[in-house]
């Protein structure tokens, strides 16, 4: 019999509870003043690299990202063990804007939060590699095997950020190499 089990502890729940209602508010804002948050291609503002992470096109597109954090939650919220891993988020958030201002020569406007996702599934599945479990780096290989297939097949990923999604799994993958390294040389571990 398969048997579920939540992280239902307030450590675990805060974050994506906090996210949801980051995302929600910046959802309800007049839209002139989302429209002076998005990354644009035209009139870059480097408060937009993070801004832009937190706005959405419609509420679809906020409703999938919405769910995605969710999903993350289920699967990995145990692998952000302390508030302080959090930290590495805005990280991953500038990163995925970054690269899609970068590598992107057509986009225009840029929203979204998904690249900040792939980054935090990246995170999640390096991390669970780590450790030798096996089904977040299940999850990691799929994150990479849809990047492929995106990539491959751009009239089916027509529309996505894909470089966005490639800059959040870069910074999530190599702060998950990095971050967990030099926080336990600190505590001595």
């Amino acid at each position: 019999m398969l048997r579920v089990q939540l992280p239902l502890s307030v450590t675990f729940l805060l974050p994506p509870i906090f996210l949801s209602l980051i995302l929600t508010g910046v959802m309800l804002l007049p839209t002139h003043i989302q429209q002076e948050l998005f990354l644009s291609s035209t009139d870059f503002q480097l408060f937009t690299l993070l801004s832009a992470q937190l706005l959405h096109h419609d509420w679809a597109h906020y409703g999938l990202n919405m769910g995605g954090i969710w999903l993350w939650w289920a699967l990995f919220a145990e692998s952000i063990p302390k508030l302080r891993y959090w930290l590495g988020l805005p990280v991953i958030m500038v990163f995925s804007s970054a690269a899609e201002f970068l590598f992107n020569s057509n986009f225009s406007l840029y929203a979204g939060f998904s690249g900040t996702l792939y980054g935090l599934f990246a995170y999640s599945g390096v991390s669970e590699l780590r450790q030798k479990k096996w089904i977040g780096s299940l999850v990691f290989l799929g994150v990479l095997v849809k990047l492929t297939i995106d990539f491959s097949l751009p009239e089916v990923s027509a529309g996505l950020a894909l470089f966005a999604h490639v800059g959040g799994v870069v910074a999530g993958g190599v702060l998950a190499l990095v971050v967990p390294r030099s926080i336990d040389r600190k505590r001595g571990e």
